[in-house]
């Protein structure tokens, strides 16, 4: 990205201090320059034009904020001075003060709307503060004035890449190759677009065009190496794909030595640019692999930041002083990780535990605000990992807690750090991390199977239930009609609301082996973000369908996304909930249950495949849950075929759905052990890692 300061000096022909420092700069030579415009400045200390050119001499030698003291001397001697407003920006920017900075960028655009720089560079403020409305209007504008610049053209393509609208996306970065075609970055995001729109193949071509055009481009050689595809065509694919991950992986790691400075600051680069997320899509054991991932990143983040590498000892408690426990997370909003974790704090109850809060997403909603309420202390990093790290060290925590690693580049890395002399990870991305700084995985006891143990890397903490104090929604009190929603009254409708990455291809068949048996059936999906990654899950059915001889387009029906009452309005309509395999549905499967929905459900090798399990087990209903994909086809043939099942179904439902809510067994157990650790100092003092369920 192209945030460069207007670096041109201006001169006056008299010859004096002010006109040889401005010449100064223009060759280079800022420190001989600063000291020239300093004595015209001590001469004459409203000269604007000699404080202008003393704040380029300033920034060019890293001096911020005199820079930004000479530039705003500069706006006051001159406020039509649209170079001197801009610069200011940029200053203020450097020193991280995006609101002054963005006051900067705004009084250079009244000046002049078409003030491109201005204008480029106050989108980005707007995006890195989650503002991406703004973002993008900014960035328009800039366009719409400079309509032959392809870095502008590459920055809308990231900014609608963020927010998942990736066909506008796709056509930007494809007109920003159009004007500038050997641009390694819009390359690159190019190929991020093509994967998250389920093309792997030609997303891998994207990043090997990125490295042709820069040899040195850390992010493109990271994600040509481990990216992984979002949706399969074949079972086959999942094992050829992961042993390309292995594979490459293994050459990643040997590629990347750490024994200079630009070594170091090139690998960092690489580990912020992803996360091996789909890995732990392939219903596998992934533990070798993360564990070997997770030393390397960890050997990364160490080499970069030697001084948060090292264990950490136990802060000392006085009395009456409290158990400081921090919560990290990159979706500290309206999401399901932010949902969950507000659960956490509302259900802490001890008085000896100070609660402190990192939010590193962009992001912030009503749910940021009820967690920062819920706080002792809130910090929000947006994607600022060393200040974070700076800030949680300096807290001097007890034990901090990350609510989900490997979602996000950020956390990913301040988890391979030591900022705590404890720290565990909360179940919000089911999976081990493999780093061997994070001690303990809290993990819900009802979801893990008897030996899971030997899944993870960390010390796996059984918390009571479902780990989760679930607060139901509302039922909206505006409720549209099957028709008015599009779904026809006569069929039996089977809603399977999961993200469409979680379907494996090998599953495909249990959708024509219940409509054989129900003629009537319906599977209603939800559409992807991306039209074209739909349309390739949808391709999938469809040859599975034909291979029962049935027409998949008759019976499966793809829901756009819908805000969370027509969710909740969708699920009152439908008649059972089919629950993905191998990866299980969680807030979703628990909203559904609000809504008196069956869930069918088979639960899986893994803890990722048994929320829907440990739902129905606490409950006390598992009628509906299935042995073998045999036995699942069959409970869901059953609900659509025998209405007294169905029915009886719903009300045990209905009786018992209220042991989910506002459980907070799970807290008594948690608070236990973070004074137990917290506390420890004989390692001979055993831990308990285990909380009993009600089940």
């Amino acid at each position: 990205m192209d945030t460069d300061m207007r670096t041109d000096a201006y001169s006056r022909p008299d010859g004096n201090e002010a006109a040889i420092g401005a010449e100064l700069i223009a060759r280079g030579r800022a420190q001989e320059a600063l000291k020239l415009l300093k004595i015209a400045l001590n001469r004459n200390p409203n000269d604007g034009l000699a404080s202008y050119n003393a704040g380029v001499a300033c920034y060019s030698l890293k001096q911020f904020e005199q820079a930004e003291s000479h530039f705003k001397k500069a706006t006051r001697c001159f406020p039509d001075f649209i170079e001197a407003h801009h610069n200011l920006g940029q200053a203020r920017a450097a020193q991280s003060k995006p609101r002054q900075a963005m006051a900067a960028y705004q009084a250079a655009l009244l000046l002049n709307p078409e003030d491109f720089k201005s204008a480029y560079n106050l989108s980005l403020l707007y995006y890195d503060a989650g503002l991406f409305s703004k973002a993008i209007a900014t960035i328009q504008s800039a366009i719409r004035s400079t309509p032959d610049s392809a870095e502008a053209f590459c920055t809308l393509g990231m900014f609608y890449l963020e927010i998942e609208r990736l066909d506008e996306s796709l056509i930007c970065l494809d007109q920003a190759l159009a004007i500038q075609p050997e641009m390694a970055e819009a390359h690159f995001n190019k190929g991020i677009v093509l994967q998250k729109t389920g093309d792997y193949e030609h997303g891998l071509k994207q990043y090997r065009a990125a490295i042709e055009c820069n040899p040195a481009f850390a992010r493109a050689q990271w994600l040509y190496h481990l990216s992984l595809p979002m949706i399969y065509d074949h079972p086959n694919q999942i094992e050829r794909y992961r042993q390309r991950f292995r594979l490459k992986l293994g050459q990643l790691i040997a590629s990347t030595p750490l024994d200079s400075d630009d070594q170091i600051a090139y690998a960092l680069s690489g580990v912020g640019s992803t996360t091996n997320f789909f890995l732990q899509y392939q219903g596998r054991n992934d533990l070798d692999l993360q564990t070997k991932y997770g030393h390397f990143v960890h050997g990364i983040i160490a080499a970069n930041f030697p001084q948060w590498a090292k264990k950490k000892l136990m802060p000392a408690l006085r009395p009456g002083q409290k158990i400081r426990i921090g919560y990290v997370s990159t979706f500290m909003h309206n999401h399901t990780i932010g949902s969950f974790l507000s659960g956490w704090l509302e259900s802490h109850t001890s008085s000896d535990f100070e609660i402190h809060c990192y939010h590193m997403g962009k992001k912030v909603d009503a749910l940021t605000h009820q967690l920062q309420q819920l706080s002792d202390r809130f910090r929000h990093f947006p994607g600022d990992v060393k200040a974070a790290a700076r800030k949680i060290d300096r807290d001097d925590l007890h034990i901090l807690v990350y609510t989900d690693i490997g979602m996000d580049p950020v956390t990913t890395q301040l988890a391979a750090m030591r900022l705590a002399p404890v720290q565990c990870k909360g179940w919000g991305h089911p999976i081990t991390t493999g780093l061997p700084t994070i001690d303990y995985y809290l993990s819900s006891d009802l979801m893990e199977p008897e030996h899971a143990d030997a899944f993870y890397s960390e010390s796996l903490v059984r918390l009571p239930n479902l780990a989760l104090c679930y607060r139901p929604p509302p039922i909206p009190k505006h409720l549209k009609t099957r028709l008015e929603m599009g779904i026809p009254n006569d069929r039996f409708v089977f809603l399977s609301t999961q993200s469409i990455f979680k379907y494996l291809p090998q599953h495909d068949d249990i959708y024509p082996r219940i409509a054989l048996a129900v003629p009537r059936a319906i599977f209603i999906f939800i559409s992807h973000q991306s039209s074209a990654a739909t349309e390739k899950f949808r391709t999938r059915l469809r040859s599975a369908f034909s291979s029962f001889g049935l027409d998949a387009d008759r019976h499966c029906h793809f829901n756009k996304r819908l805000g969370f009452n027509a969710f909740l309005n969708l699920n009152l309509l439908s008649d059972v909930l089919l629950d993905s395999m191998d990866w299980s549905g969680g807030k979703t499967t628990l909203e559904a249950i609000t809504c008196n929905l069956p869930v069918v459900t088979l639960p899986g090798r893994f803890m990722r495949g048994r929320h829907a399990y440990a739902m129905l087990r606490m409950m006390g209903v598992l009628e509906t849950v299935a042995e073998n994909k045999s036995d699942y086809c069959d409970i869901a043939i059953r609900l659509a075929n025998d209405p007294t099942f169905l029915a009886e179904t719903k009300t045990r439902i209905a009786q018992n759905r209220h042991k989910l809510y506002l459980d907070r067994t799970f807290m008594t157990f948690l608070e236990s052990f973070f004074h137990t650790v917290a506390t420890k100092e004989h390692p001979s003092i055993p831990i308990p890692l285990t909380g009993s369920s009600n089940r």
